[in-house]
């Protein structure tokens, strides 16, 4: 039996084209989250050119690492007090965004075979959450069937039938 995929809410957000905003790193990493929100709110000086930070972060995979520019000429940008909302704001892009396009990309082609991109963008996150990963529990089919309103076919219809009889099993 395969279990349910739940997808962090910035992965579907993406799907729908959307760009992930800050407070969803959450999603993906609690902890770095809330070191981020930590410097966004540090309005000191002193502790901000403590971290020695610049516009860089390293990326891991396939055994290496390799630092990567979040902007052009980021490796001689320090992290000010002054840029410090810039710096966060471009770290969550490549960490929700950049790194993971190729993915996200090929994620996105795959769903798009099954629903037309146009039908998609109209789903909210929980909508496509549920749409991909189904519900929680077991559907109540009997209270589907009563609830629903047909228009071209009657419920004694044998592919309304067959649908519900799906549905149950």
């Amino acid at each position: 039996e395969y279990g349910e995929l739940p997808l962090a809410s910035f992965f579907l957000g993406r799907l729908l084209g959307r760009s992930a905003p800050v407070d969803e790193l959450a999603s993906l990493d609690a902890e770095l989250a809330r070191q981020l929100r930590w410097i966004e709110r540090c309005d000191d000086a002193p502790t901000i050119d403590a971290l020695e930070l610049d516009f860089t972060t390293t990326h891991k995979a396939f055994g290496q690492t390799r630092v990567v520019e979040l902007c052009a000429g980021g490796a001689a940008r320090r992290v000010t007090v002054a840029n410090r909302r810039r710096y966060v704001r471009l770290l969550a892009r490549y960490l929700l965004g950049t790194r993971i396009a190729p993915q996200t990309a090929a994620f996105e082609r795959g769903v798009c075979k099954l629903i037309r991109p146009s039908l998609l963008r109209a789903f909210a996150r929980d909508e496509l959450q549920l749409l991909l990963s189904g519900a929680e529990g077991p559907v109540d089919v009997a209270d589907w069937r009563a609830h629903t309103h047909l228009q071209r076919f009657g419920p004694a219809h044998e592919c309304v039938a067959w649908f519900f009889e799906v549905l149950a099993t």
